[in-house]
């Protein structure tokens, strides 16, 4: 991969950054690092439900 064609990315991926983001249904504007966020989050909580069952 190239410079020009890293920096072609980059430019595409600023351009469809809210589109990405109204398509990932993100609302805090993070797009995939939300869904990633959210994933821990709730991982994070099903341990903290197991714990309060027991």
């Amino acid at each position: 991969m190239s410079f020009h064609e890293v920096a072609t990315t980059n430019e595409a991926y600023t351009c469809s950054r809210t589109e990405r983001i109204m398509y990932m249904g993100g609302m805090d504007g993070m797009g995939v690092m939300g869904r990633i966020v959210q994933a821990i989050e709730s991982r994070i909580g099903t341990v903290t439900t197991h714990i309060q069952v027991k």
